[in-house]
């Protein structure tokens, strides 16, 4: 009986001593996956139009059980909003004077903050330092560091090696299309692809670019495709009247070539009526080019929008043009035609992974307001074009299961592969 009890003593105290689960192992044990989203990009405070789609995939993500999200984002000049601690717990990093916070959030983002008040340089090498550290102080206690955008990834990285926890790295279109000529993108995601277990872009163009710039690491690369909510397949379709109804929405900045658009208008005044919505440093010259061809009673200019009028904006007109010269696979387009709206686009990889042209939108060479001007006739000289394409544009999100939801599940799937490879 005594050999017996001193078995049990001895057992209990085993149990007892027994270390602690690192961070990994009890994920597997409990089977939830803790995640830290990293992003430079993101409403951190009430009304702020960055980040929607970063913004829409967390939500999704943390609408699931098994997972928990935590959102870090550089501060900015107002407080920060209070977290929706049912889907995400949102963290920010303080790296200037408030008022001076203006690196991130506003449209065309880092580069274009820098570009317009070069005095904010001051202020990089402490966004770094205070990203990398919030990055350790809440990354070491996640089991996964998703980071959105190569430069974040960089960072997260890092992290993800001196913690050794897994990292998923997502890349947008302004990561990869200056790879052929940029040595600094090529060390970029050359040093992103060896320290991180994934890394993912939206659109197949992009994933066969990185597999073909570096082949030894293909096999960490995939495409996951953004999704685009319910409410916009709730729509009704349009009903053009005798002025069609054009909307184009983005970041007022040169990439998006909004110019383009008012050129090809000119001449077309009695057709078409255009809402650009958005905000950026191009608006004083776009609003004086209004003046100069004639189109101010034609254009209306909405400035920033809450993503939560999008629906509604776009149920109130009946194209989309699309007329930037480089995205990733803009998520306008995805609402467009989950909205059952005729789109117009310029001609980019991401966007004829989803239209063909005269079937589900119509496509013209970027930069080319003649090839625009073109498709915008073909549309006032056929007006009932403009539902049939509708139609077929959101077949194709259908069809294709383009929804967060879905989007959520591929990134969880990762998530697990990239716990086993660890």
């Amino acid at each position: 009986m005594e050999t017996r009890k001193t078995k049990v003593i001895v057992h209990s105290r085993i149990r007892a001593e027994k270390p602690a689960m690192s961070p990994v192992a009890e994920t597997r044990a409990k089977k939830t996956i803790s995640v830290l989203m990293t992003t430079t990009s993101f409403p951190v405070y009430k009304n702020l139009i960055s980040g929607p789609f970063v913004h829409q995939l967390a939500t999704a993500l943390g609408q699931k059980p098994e997972v928990e999200v935590e959102i870090l984002a550089p501060d900015g000049v107002f407080p920060k909003t209070e977290s929706n601690k049912t889907q995400y717990t949102l963290r920010t990093f303080r790296y200037a004077p408030r008022r001076w916070q203006r690196l991130a959030h506003f449209p065309g983002g880092i580069p274009v903050a820098l570009k317009k008040i070069p005095l904010l340089w001051l202020f990089v090498p402490v966004f770094i330092l205070s990203f990398l550290l919030k990055t350790v102080q809440y990354g070491r206690k996640k089991t996964i560091i998703h980071a959105n955008w190569a430069s974040t990834g960089v960072i997260s990285a890092l992290v993800g090696r001196f913690c050794r926890i897994p990292v998923c790295a997502t890349l947008r279109g302004a990561d990869v299309t200056s790879l052929g000529s940029s040595i600094w993108t090529r060390w970029t995601i050359r040093f992103l692809l060896t320290n991180s277990t994934y890394v993912t872009t939206v659109n197949r163009a992009m994933e066969s670019q990185l597999k073909h710039h570096f082949p030894h690491h293909a096999h960490k690369v995939t495409h996951i495709p953004n999704g685009v909510s319910d409410q916009f397949l709730k729509l009704t379709p349009p009903t053009p009247g005798k002025r069609i109804k054009l909307i184009a929405i983005g970041s007022l900045i040169p990439r998006k070539s909004f110019t383009t658009l008012l050129i090809a208008l000119r001449g077309t005044e009695r057709a078409f009526s255009l809402t650009i919505v958005g905000d950026g440093p191009e608006k004083e010259a776009l609003v004086n080019a209004t003046k100069e061809y004639g189109l101010v009673s034609n254009v209306t200019f909405l400035g920033n929008q809450p993503a939560t009028a999008i629906p509604n904006l776009l149920n109130d007109h009946d194209v989309l043009v699309l007329s930037s010269l480089s995205e990733g696979r803009p998520n306008v387009v995805l609402e467009a035609m989950a909205a059952g709206r005729a789109v117009i686009s310029s001609k980019l990889p991401g966007v004829e992974e989803l239209i063909e042209h005269q079937v589900s939108g119509l496509l013209y060479s970027a930069a080319d307001p003649d090839s625009l001007r073109e498709n915008l006739l073909t549309l006032s000289n056929n007006p009932s074009l403009i539902p049939l394409l509708g139609k077929a544009a959101r077949n194709v999100i259908l069809n294709q299961g383009l929804t967060w939801e879905a989007s959520a599940l591929h990134y969880t799937n990762l998530y697990r592969r990239a716990l086993k490879a660890l």
